[in-house]
């Protein structure tokens, strides 16, 4: 049952987190919404209100001079009874008119300054209980000569902003509970066969521990070939058959060695005892099998349909909830507008100019639907002529709730109807409010789908499949007749129970071993093993059992994600931030400057890569994480605090420095750990995980920083570096230390001048891999935020642009190298990569829409998925074959050397040229590179011999 707990404990920690993050969104945009409302109502008044004071303002006079002030603030302020106070000042701040019985003789602080700062006529200033909405006055030389503010007090906007909180906390928590008992049961059912399998083995477990002598299994009480175990099956059959083995090779074994202590008495080795030296020290076992990924991937479909559904049905009631606020809001604002139509055309009917002859009417009324987004329609009817912008909508009115008649304004002329004004609201309105929410919360679905993944492929790594994989491997040796290991249990289920009976049983036959001496040259010491050669067994003397020990990429895969997602948050809004912070050197082009946190990011990738090998084999694989990312936690925290470039250069550039030694130090754990049959799979897996950390960290970043701030981003940041320390310390395993021999495996600076002779070397490094780290840095990192922002886009939009390019690499990479790993040739691949990398740049340069800039980036990102997933295994073939004679160190550290030298050089460049010559052509000139490396690889490749497992 513990692999349906844990699923289940899973499946709703992520459930709790997804509906507190869409709360949290709902009602932060509720709060946007009708803030947003309040304020342009309340805009319409102060812009109405300032106009009045033009007829003074542009003859040259002071504000102080308008005659009837008083009575126009008066007059604005019964337009809604809300409005606390309506001022009118001076630049200085001097109240000049004033609706307040008592009113102070200068302005608010706070409003001076939003007046002197504002970018438009109109602008609002938000406090925890007022909103200030203003207007500026200008005379005829567009000189501000004063302010128009309203004061309207938030008492009925907190009341409903807590009556909604209140609704949807009671919603999500229903909701939960609801997910949480139908999640049980399905998660029960799917798990079943599974569930039982595991009974089985508690089963085994029992009967190992009754009576450890006797053979266990299949004939004895249960026939288990009758039982379907689903993914377990083959596991179980497996183990079924090797501990039968192994039983049987323990009972003849002790019984031998027991036999022989009481007839020997002399310590001359027995006839069919065999002696043997010493084995070499067993590397680290390695687990390469995918089963953790499999139950992952099984669950992973309800998942997703179980979270998509709770989020439909909280986002729905709660919509339905929260239009009893809004709708009131819409409907004043509304007639506001339609009061202020009125006024303007019965001021040109008073005049005498008919209705179908007031000039620009079209364009007005046009005017003010692009204004008021809420308004579908406006018609001016005038015997049987229209005037008319927008669209009527026949249900809007059903849709809000009102009667017709409160949208339509009669216009009189000499006491008689000349016209009626009719006024249409958007019915979709609300919702149009929300899709940006829908959005955000359908990128946080996915993020949360890749965190439930790779979650879950580290719990049933951990519970199940490591000790299946542990079980099996020590079953295996025993089976045949190796007793020479043993596993300590870390936990009390059938699996570690099983494994301590058959551990017991190579410490019980070491010691019968020792009773006896088998040798007179007591300088050697030799392992036992139990071996049937026809009908012979041979036997011979063990050393005490060794610890079986497990490495395997599950170790670090959760620790590297959150890394990665903790650094990469900032992505989609650094170079804005930077831009937008204190600059001491404006002497230096600002595109320079934007550039400089990442340049100093990846100077310090470029020095310490060289080094991370040789700091893995000083401090080892655990430690030597905890050293490069403890200082993260700080590094992230003086961002927040940060103001000035200057802060932000130095500490980007000590960011660099551990993500670089962190980043590498995981990859070496895997290069390491994983057999060459299978490590093209392998790094294809940690691609995956390296990409998916860092799409997860786009993506959230950007609705963090939109909803939050950009600063509050940086704490989030270090809090996930913080809980990836724990997770290292806690998950891997002590004894990391690494087992590649140390000689013949410094890099250094020379060795590049060596390998740059070696065409293949060249034309990978030159053509393929340093392009592809310039396009990642100088266009992913670099030009795709800045120039969203020149097309308009917001920070959230920027970052579901940069999402999309981190997906497609997040499926691709995996799903490339398993069709790889039999079929095509990982140079092949790269080649294929690297052409579509080039021709989406292409394309990327002469997108003139959002659109069209997402599926260039989209391009992009298909293109590196395919060439960052078999960089390493094109690499490591070339150390297999023309580099042979080469450690695979040397030409690891000089190629990393390589491209990310060429990043630096290359992002330093795209700053410049965007500068001088803009995004548009820099992006190209990207692409033109991008083409050019696969050409050059390209012809060595087919000029020389392909390289390939299979040719």
């Amino acid at each position: 049952m513990a692999i349906l707990w844990r699923s289940w404990f899973a499946f709703v920690t992520i459930l709790a987190v997804i509906l507190s993050t869409f709360s949290l969104l709902f009602c932060l945009q509720f709060n946007s919404t009708l803030s947003e409302l309040i304020a342009h109502r309340l805009s319409v008044i102060a812009h109405t209100t300032a106009t009045t004071f033009k007829s003074v303002t542009d003859l040259g006079l002071p504000l102080e001079m308008m005659n009837n002030a008083q009575a126009i603030l008066n007059h604005a302020q019964e337009t809604d009874d809300t409005i606390r106070d309506i001022h009118t000042f001076t630049p200085t701040g001097k109240i000049i008119y004033s609706t307040a019985q008592r009113p102070n003789t200068v302005i608010n602080e706070h409003v001076l300054q939003t007046l002197h700062h504002a970018d438009h006529q109109e602008w609002r200033l938000e406090t925890q209980d007022t909103i200030f909405s203003g207007s500026s006055i200008y005379n005829r030389h567009y000189q501000l000569v004063g302010g128009i503010v309203l004061d309207y007090p938030k008492h009925n906007f907190n009341s409903n902003n807590q009556k909604l909180i209140i609704f949807v906390l009671f919603t999500s928590i229903l909701i939960f509970c609801s997910f949480a008992i139908v999640s049980f049961v399905i998660f029960k059912l799917m798990l079943s066969k599974a569930i039982r399998g595991m009974r089985y083995l508690d089963t085994i477990s029992k009967v190992l521990h009754s009576d450890r002598s006797r053979r266990p299994f299949s004939s004895r009480y249960v026939n288990h070939k009758k039982e379907n175990f689903g993914l377990l099956a083959p596991i179980i059959s497996s183990l079924d058959a090797q501990i039968e083995q192994a039983n049987a090779h323990f009972n003849s074994t002790r019984i031998a060695l027991t036999t022989h202590r009481k007839t020997h008495k002399r310590a001359q080795p027995p006839s069919g005892i065999s002696l043997a030296l010493p084995h070499k020290k067993d590397a680290p076992a390695i687990d390469e099998s995918n089963l953790s990924e499999t139950f992952a991937k099984k669950l992973l479909p309800l998942i997703t349909l179980l979270l998509i559904l709770a989020v439909a049905i909280l986002g729905t009631l709660s919509i339905r909830y929260m239009s009893q606020f809004i709708e009131p809001e819409i409907i004043n604002r509304t007639q506001l507008i339609g009061k202020t139509i009125n006024s303007d055309i019965q001021r040109a009917v008073n005049a005498g100019i008919p209705i179908s002859k007031i000039a620009g009417a079209e364009e007005y009324l046009s005017a003010l639907i692009q204004d008021f987004k809420e308004v579908s329609y406006i018609g001016i009817f005038s015997d049987g002529n229209v005037i008319e912008s927008g669209n009527k909508e026949s249900s809007s009115f059903s849709a809000t709730n009102i009667e017709q008649t409160d949208l339509q304004y009669i216009i009189n002329y000499a006491e008689r109807s000349v016209g009626r004004i009719i006024i249409d609201i958007d019915s979709h309105f609300i919702r149009k409010q929300f899709n940006e929410v829908y959005l955000d919360i359908f990128v946080i679905i996915i993020v949360t789908i890749m965190i439930t993944f790779e979650s879950m492929v580290v719990m049933i790594w951990r519970t199940v499949t490591s000790p299946i994989m542990k079980l099996h491997t020590l079953a295996s040796q025993q089976a045949l007749g190796d007793f020479s290991k043993f596993v300590i249990s870390k936990s009390n289920n059938s699996f570690e129970h099983i494994m301590d009976v058959l551990s017991q049983r190579s410490f019980e036959l070491y010691h019968l071993s020792q009773r006896r001496t088998l040798s007179s040259q007591p300088e050697y010491q030799y392992h036992l093993s139990a071996r049937h050669d026809g009908q012979n067994q041979h036997y011979t003397v063990l050393t005490k059992p060794q610890l079986l020990t497990f490495s395997h990429l599950n170790d670090i895969r959760w620790p590297l994600f959150l890394f990665i997602v903790a650094d990469e948050l900032p992505l989609s809004f650094f170079p804005l931030f930077t831009r937008a912070a204190e600059n001491p050197w404006d002497w230096v082009d600002q595109s320079i400057i934007i550039s400089l946190p990442l340049v100093g990011y990846l100077i310090a990738i470029f020095i310490c890569s060289p080094f991370a090998k040789r700091l893995t084999l000083l401090f080892g694989y655990k430690k030597l994480l905890l050293w490069a990312m403890v200082p993260a936690i700080f590094i992230q925290i003086g961002l927040y605090f940060s103001t000035s470039v200057t802060e932000i250069i130095f500490l980007r550039t000590l960011s660099g420095l551990g993500y670089a030694i962190a980043t590498l130090t995981y990859q070496d754990y895997v290069i390491d750990m994983i057999s060459p049959q299978r490590r093209t799979r392998s790094l294809g897996s940690f691609t995956a995980v390296l990409v998916g950390g860092i799409f997860c960290g786009t993506a959230t970043g950007a609705i963090l920083a939109d909803r939050l701030g950009q600063h509050s981003v940086f704490l989030i940041s270090s809090a996930l570096v913080a809980l990836a320390c724990l997770l290292i310390i806690f998950l891997l395993p002590a004894n990391t230390l690494s087992t590649v021999n140390r000689q013949h495996h410094e890099f250094k600076l020379s060795s590049i001048i060596h390998l740059v002779t070696n065409k293949r070397f060249f034309s990978f490094a030159v053509g393929i891999a340093m392009p592809c780290n310039v396009i990642m840095q100088a266009f992913i990192a670099f030009i795709v935020a800045l120039y969203m922002n020149q097309l308009g886009a917001t920070t959230a939009e920027t970052g579901r642009t940069l999402m999309g390019y981190f997906l497609m690499t997040y499926f691709i990479a995996p799903a490339s190298t398993k069709y790889s790993e039999h079929k095509v040739s990982p140079s092949n691949i790269t080649i294929i990569g690297a052409l579509i990398t080039g021709i989406a740049l292409l394309f990327a340069g002469i997108a003139n829409t959002q659109q069209e800039f997402l599926l260039a980036v989209l391009g992009v990102g298909l293109g590196h998925g395919l060439v960052r997933s078999h960089q390493l295994p094109v690499l490591i073939q070339l150390t297999e074959s023309s580099l042979a004679q080469i450690s695979q160190y040397v030409v690891l550290g000089a190629t990393r050397t390589i491209e990310r030298g060429g990043s630096i050089i290359g992002l330093l460049i795209a700053a410049w040229l965007s500068g001088v010559i803009g995004y548009r052509s820099t992006i190209i000139l990207l692409g033109t590179l991008s083409l050019c490396g696969v050409l050059l690889f390209s012809l060595t490749h087919l000029i020389e011999k392909p390289i390939h497992n299979g040719d």
